[in-house]
């Protein structure tokens, strides 16, 4: 699988806690940060993970917008269109 284009910046968050806490990892449009349909976060824990001498590294990737988005903003037709 190529996902391929990538010219906006990545999302992310860091955050320092125990095994178990639970991570948002915020999602966005691979192309440009403002096209608020691609707006998401998964959610999730590891239970076990990290231990003291290991660190975590989580990626999370989503396939097309959100379902039902609601929000307006610009749109993927605005930038195919070069708006």
């Amino acid at each position: 699988l190529q996902v391929g284009g990538g010219k906006a910046w990545i999302s992310s968050v860091s955050k320092v806690a125990v095994a178990g806490t639970t991570i948002d990892i915020p999602l966005a449009h691979k192309d440009e940060l403002y096209i608020r349909s691609h707006y998401d976060a998964v959610t999730f824990s590891v239970p076990d993970a990290p231990r003291p001498d290991e660190l975590l590294i989580c990626v999370a990737v989503a396939s097309g917008p959100r379902v039902h988005q609601r929000v307006g903003g610009k749109s993927v037709a605005d930038l195919k269109a070069g708006v």
